[in-house]
């Protein structure tokens, strides 16, 4: 038996075209390489021959993992954060070695714990922590009429019939199609999508985009448009028969439409006429995948932890995990926002429409906005260059109006009316304004308080609207009662709080 280690990319590249291989990996190691070079990025290539053959190889990568809130020096197959399956190859009957010499590594390098992240391969015999997930796909051989089960649904050629007249147009990229500038533009739109719901976007990071841009011999871009407009990009990745469904992404500006079932209408499409019999949904469990799949398959995680304290660390973390410890701190953090609720009140008042001039924006060097489309927000928001939030979209779509004050590169106040019932976070209660208006969010950054826009934005919406209206805050928070007094609004009881 001889044990392999190689650190230097050319090495790797030579070691693994002169070999042959019984079995073709998904990704290959090739595309593995490619990345981590253009990365520069530090990987090791661990491999045992017999014989003079290769049985088994994988390539791996070591930094600090966590596993629910502890903290592992690990090793890991490398490319686990950007492909939903890893290549690893050991031949059947080489395991246990393979495994041994693994950890020999792994105690040279002070590494704390081995982790094989979503592998196909079912190592029963090996003594390790193991989990296991369900990935949907589609297989079209066993399903009448090929993809049909999928381009016939309803609610997919509902969603693009509302876009079809508006210079609606697909584009597939292939290969070396896929520019940097295509791949930008992806990027922009998934950091935009991801802060829409505060969440993180893999692209904050400038080296992400180097993963879609290499080794795209076998990569896919899907491209849709409504009046030259990006409604939706795909980028997928084809491994002989099947697509890999890998990286959605919408326009937030279209959310209304259901992007990704159009989206998902074309790529199928695309499979039924490339002859691609798998479409493989991949990680994660996002309900509209169940709808769309036929088959479900299982892949693993093996962690293999070095030394007997490491093992009990590890079967503890996934404890922690599996009693869903975050959840329990989430629920004891609503706990205390529930109590907290308790020790609050709320002030309501009345602000009663009177005849006053607009701003005039050349005194006041600012300009009073109203908008009611969520569209236009997006578009002014893009101008404005501020992210938009679900609750912009939820707000809107309920019929709420948004308004704000601007000078030329920024928004210096910004607030909400609505005609509906209200939920009053600070107090968890609703308040009832049987058909009348109520203001509520109001935001004036810190850089542009003390000017009077308060004031300001509260009388154009009121001119606005035409009409009285009720704005409430915390009795507690004396500098905003103040402010809303100040602006001529009255303590009312004329409210129900449900």
């Amino acid at each position: 038996m001889k044990e392999i280690e190689i650190r230097i990319f050319k090495e790797m590249y030579l070691f693994i075209k002169d070999e042959v291989f019984p079995v073709d990996s998904v990704p290959s190691f090739k595309e593995i390489i490619n990345i981590a070079q253009s990365r520069e990025e530090n990987i090791v290539l661990l491999s045992l021959k017999s014989e003079g053959k290769i049985v088994a190889l994988s390539l791996f990568s070591q930094s600090v993992r966590q596993l629910s809130t502890l903290k592992y020096n690990s090793l890991f197959l490398y490319g686990f954060d950007f492909f939903d399956y890893n290549p690893i190859f050991i031949q059947s009957g080489f395991e246990k070695q393979y495994i041994e010499f693994v950890k020999k590594y792994a105690s040279k390098n002070n590494i704390e714990l081995i982790i094989f992240d979503n592998i196909s391969d079912s190592f029963t015999s090996l003594n390790a922590v193991r989990e296991s997930q369900e990935i949907s796909f589609f297989d079209k051989n066993i399903t009448e009429n090929s993809f049909d089960f999928i381009t016939k649904k309803k609610s997919l050629k509902r969603h693009k019939k509302k876009v079809l007249n508006n210079n609606y147009s697909v584009c597939h990229f292939r290969g070396n199609q896929i520019t940097d500038d295509l791949i930008s533009q992806f990027s922009k739109l998934h950091k935009e999508r991801w802060n829409f719901d505060d969440i993180e976007s893999v692209f904050e990071s400038e080296k992400r985009k180097i993963n879609y841009l290499e080794s795209t011999y076998n990569k896919l871009l899907t491209v849709i448009k409504v009046n030259d407009e990006i409604l939706a990009m795909h980028f997928g990745m084809i491994y002989n028969d099947s697509l890999i469904w890998h990286s959605p992404v919408l326009n937030i500006k279209f959310y209304e439409f259901s992007p990704i079932e159009i989206l998902l209408l074309e790529t199928s499409i695309f499979c039924d006429e490339n002859n691609i019999r798998f479409l493989d949904f991949g990680l994660g469990d996002e309900t509209y995948k169940d709808r769309f799949s036929n088959q479900n398959k299982t892949i693993y995680t093996y962690y293999f932890p070095v030394g007997f304290n490491q093992k009990i660390k590890v079967i503890f973390s996934i404890f922690l995990r599996d009693i869903g410890v975050n959840n329990f701190l989430n629920f004891l953090k609503k706990i205390y926002r529930k109590l907290s609720v308790f020790a609050n009140s709320v002030n309501v008042y009345k602000g009663e429409y009177k005849e006053i001039d607009k701003i005039n924006p050349t005194e006041s060097k600012v300009k009073f906005h109203v908008i009611s489309d969520y569209s236009e927000l997006v578009n002014y928001f893009r101008t404005m260059q501020k992210p938009v939030k679900r609750h912009h979209y939820k707000r809107l779509m309920s019929d709420d109006i948004f308004y704000c004050l601007s000078s030329e590169n920024d928004i210096v106040c910004s607030g909400w009316s609505s005609a509906r019932d209200l939920h009053v976070s600070e107090i968890e209660k609703t308040l009832n304004i049987d058909g009348n208006y109520v203001l509520y969010d109001f935001f004036t950054p810190p850089e542009f308080r003390n000017n009077g826009y308060y004031k300001m934005i509260l009388q154009n919406i009121l001119f606005h609207l035409q009409s009285d209206a009720y704005i409430y805050t915390l009795k507690s928070n004396k500098a905003s009662n103040r402010a809303i007094q100040h602006i001529g609004f009255e303590k009312t009881n004329i409210y129900n709080f449900e």
